[in-house]
């Protein structure tokens, strides 16, 4: 994969993020401020990534890191689809429908969501330096 093509990924996951930071699920599941670091640190990522594009010729560990930011990207992006996706969801469900799946699954599945957006950034912060 073209490391400009992990640029645009980058590009994708700071802007769905930010997106997807203002909605409510992000406040009702709790990951709000989970969105604003994974946010962060994409960004931080992103500044090195065509830095890393022009000596991964030269470097085998640059290329393994490449490769290892890639997948960890895919995952972050997959993840913040979701929540949006989620966020759509419950735009077009019925507001007593909504109710009732809140009170039974809620707690769970906010708290589930927050560590694996935690768990992800804390991945792409490991990853990244």
């Amino acid at each position: 994969m073209a490391e400009g093509a992990l640029f645009n990924v980058a590009s994708g996951i700071i802007r769905k993020a930010g997106d997807v930071a203002g909605q409510e699920i992000a406040l009702i599941w709790g990951v709000k401020d989970e969105i604003k670091k994974l946010k962060e640190t994409v960004s931080t990522i992103k500044a090195v990534l065509l830095d890393a594009e022009a000596k991964k010729h030269n470097s085998e560990a640059i290329k393994l890191w490449l490769q290892r930011l890639k997948d960890a990207m895919f995952d972050a992006d997959d993840l913040v689809d979701e929540i949006s996706t989620e966020a759509l969801r419950r735009q077009v469900m019925t507001r007593d429908k909504m109710v009732k799946e809140e009170v039974c699954l809620g707690k769970k599945k906010s708290q589930m969501k927050k560590n694996q957006m935690k768990k992800q950034r804390n991945l792409l912060v490991r990853i990244g330096t």
